[in-house]
């Protein structure tokens, strides 16, 4: 189908062909032109002339005829027929050892809880399953605890003790060889209040609640302030090293499975000086008897005589007991006859005088 003459009626159209027929056109001359030039040589002026209009350019510089390299009248090198050794490679280098990584610095060392007490012979350590305790005891504060605690110490006593009352947020109660906090030691002391508060490390001594000198053995360590407590029970002590080794130990009253004290010890320990006795008499043996003397002889005699078998001398204290029995007189019945003579004696008057009627108005008085 020919679209020209459908196309040529449509507005617009034919100028829209007039102006690509023209742009066509200027194509077509412009690649002629260029054709043209590139196959004409471009004319250069001769040297020393200069073109119209080229007066003040400055004139092309002609470069040097250049000559040929003369020839080398050296031989060229034959090659050679041996064969070349391999460059020797290079020796390895030896293996770098790597260095060790910096190590971490050592962790300081813990501060030593003695070093800041005067009187060390009042510290108390309390290894317990857990790890360490160490106890400043206050003989300032409750001395006839803090000796009975010391003596309660030296003779092992709190050796495998468990804390048989550990409740978060108030105490870890321990001491009682029982294991259900009603045993004890057997010596009660009586209450050493004070003003000092009971705060988090305060060591105290437990006691029947109703009875204000009935602490004995058992203690507790604050885990918090109890105000509640200040000047009702005795503090004999504070916690200076292992709070939180009282604080991981295991909770319930009682635990499930309870830590115990493995061994308390008192490293700086200062026992008292034991008293001194007074000087015994000799032993009568060693006195020698003089040979008038027969009472020193006897007593020395009957100290050397051997002693009796048990059976026998049992034996002679059931005779002994036997004979103290019928020596006691025992109570019979009173007859008529005897009650007649009894009246007889009583009333019987004395002899005649001055006193005969005084004694016969008593008489009759008694009957």
């Amino acid at each position: 189908m020919d679209f020209s003459h459908s196309l040529a009626h449509l507005p617009g159209v034919r100028p829209a062909f007039a102006a690509l027929a023209a742009m066509a056109a200027m194509v077509l001359l412009t690649t002629g032109a260029l054709a043209q030039m590139e196959d004409r040589p471009i004319p250069m002026p001769p040297a020393g002339e200069t073109t119209p209009g080229s007066a003040g350019d400055p004139a092309p510089v002609t470069p040097p005829p250049t000559t040929p390299p003369p020839l080398s009248t050296e031989t060229p090198s034959t090659p050679s027929t041996t064969a070349e050794l391999p460059p020797t490679p290079p020796s390895p280098a030896p293996p770098t050892t790597p260095e060790p990584a910096p190590s971490a610095p050592a962790p300081a060392p813990a501060p030593d809880p003695a070093a800041s007490i005067p009187d060390k012979e009042n510290l108390l350590f309390l290894n317990t399953t857990v790890g360490r305790i160490v106890i400043h005891m206050r003989p300032d504060l409750a001395p006839q605890h803090v000796e009975r605690i010391k003596a309660l110490v030296r003779s092992k006593f709190y050796d495998g003790k468990v804390f048989h009352r550990v409740i978060e947020n108030f105490v870890a109660q321990g001491g009682d060889p029982l294991g259900n906090g009603r045993g004890g030691s057997g010596q009660r002391l009586p209450g050493e209040f004070t003003n000092t508060p009971f705060i988090r490390g305060t060591v105290g001594m437990a006691r029947i609640p109703d009875d204000v000198n009935s602490a004995d053995s058992q203690f507790f360590i604050c885990f918090v302030p109890l105000p509640d407590l200040d000047g009702k029970y005795t503090v004999w002590g504070e916690v200076v090293a292992g709070m939180e080794v009282a604080e991981a130990l295991a909770k319930g009253d009682p635990p499930v499975k309870a830590d115990a004290i493995s061994n308390a010890e008192l490293p700086w320990d200062k026992p008292p000086a034991p008293v001194a006795k007074a000087k015994e008499e000799k032993d009568p043996k060693d006195k020698k008897a003089k040979p008038g003397d027969k009472s020193k002889i006897a007593a020395t005699e009957s100290t050397d005589a051997p002693k009796t078998d048990k059976p026998e001398k049992d034996k002679k204290d059931k005779e002994k007991d036997k004979k103290t029995a019928d020596s006691i007189p025992v109570a019979q019945p009173v007859t008529a006859e005897k009650k007649d003579e009894k009246k007889k004696s009583i009333s019987t008057p004395r002899p005649s005088g001055s006193n005969s009627k005084t004694t016969t108005s008593s008489n009759s008085k008694g009957r």
